[in-house]
């Protein structure tokens, strides 16, 4: 991916090996308590690390997700991070991503076409079924308690995130999709 879209990818990592965090606190995601425990040291305090090294986060968060991620702002505040979170997506439908993706040959992880409609880490993730919800293979072990793993604000509390959400014409002229000016 390096290649094809000229991005500087970081990847990061937790602290402990998933064998040394289960050596030393248990096997913690079997209970809604331990799932936030484990998504904050595996997943959050890694990203956490960056702060100050960067001024935004661009993420792939779409309202037609459904949940609370159906009120996700474009623009978000994180706090714990001090920096602005970026949702170009937000507004597409299903049929839109689709689209974009088919026409503009985006390169998919390859769990997508193993009926992985979301992707977490191994052991909270399965397939859903067609019927099912997107976010139904998240945490399925845990049933209704979790839901989303504490890395996005916007998932936490929406009540509680400061957000701001521009009109759409802002938005396109912003990320370039459409022009501005007179010929």
């Amino acid at each position: 991916m390096i290649a094809e879209y000229g991005l500087d990818i970081q990847t990061l990592v937790p602290e402990l090996t998933m064998q040394e965090q289960t050596k030393k606190h248990g096997v913690l995601y079997l209970t809604p308590e331990g799932q936030k425990e484990c998504c904050q040291m595996r997943k959050s305090d890694p990203l956490l690390k960056k702060k100050g090294q960067v001024q935004a986060l661009i993420g792939s968060l779409r309202r037609a997700d459904g949940g609370r991620r159906a009120q996700c702002p474009i623009l978000s505040v994180d706090v714990d991070m001090n920096v602005l979170r970026i949702n170009p997506l937000v507004s597409f439908t299903d049929e839109q991503m689709n689209d974009y993706i088919s026409s503009n040959d985006v390169i998919l992880n390859p769990l997508h076409a193993q009926g992985f409609a979301t992707i977490g880490c191994n052991r909270c993730t399965t397939p859903v079924l067609p019927q099912e919800p997107k976010r139904a293979g998240r945490w399925r072990h845990l049933g209704q308690w979790a839901m989303y793993c504490g890395i996005n604000p916007s998932d936490l509390d929406p009540t509680l995130s400061p957000a701001i959400d521009l009109p759409e014409q802002l938005v396109d002229r912003i990320l370039g999709r459409e022009t501005d000016f007179m010929i």
